[in-house]
């Protein structure tokens, strides 16, 4: 019997450059950044996950995951570019839209922005983050996904 792989993941770097051309509209949605480097990461998955079944292994799921929310989300809310809910409209959309199922927006690494992961986690079953708790000379990542 073949191992079960229970996900493959693609790391990506997203800016606050990706979120603002979405959030400006100046281009279909398709065409923004963020819209192409979500695509390509699930190319890239699809294909590996293609591979992987092609030698008889199962895989469960493929998941994308993020550099912090707090470097590509949060500068377009703390400008006043857009609202939460409005920037997660549009990323849901984009998920949807390529049929990415299991997006982790990246750790919380500050303590003031704890409060925004639950706020963030009920807009999708989709999206996931950790926060990063620190302790003396040690790092504990918590994941939280929406349940």
């Amino acid at each position: 019997h073949k191992m079960k792989i229970r996900a493959i993941t693609c790391g990506l770097f997203l800016s606050a450059q990706d979120i603002f051309d979405v959030i400006e509209k100046k281009l279909p949605l398709q065409q923004c950044s963020l819209f192409e480097k979500l695509k390509n990461a699930m190319e890239q998955l699809e294909r590996a996950a293609s591979a992987l079944r092609a030698a008889g292994y199962e895989v469960q799921t493929t998941r994308v995951a993020v550099n912090s929310f707090e470097t590509w989300l949060l500068p377009c809310i703390s400008k006043g570019q857009s609202t939460l809910d409005d920037t997660m409209k549009h990323l849901i959309l984009i998920l949807d839209s390529i049929g990415i199922n299991f997006f982790n927006i990246g750790p919380c690494t500050r303590q003031e922005n704890i409060p925004l992961v639950p706020k963030i986690l009920v807009k999708s079953t989709k999206i996931s983050s950790s926060i990063l708790f620190k302790k003396e000379k040690q790092n504990v990542f918590v994941d939280f996904a929406h349940c």
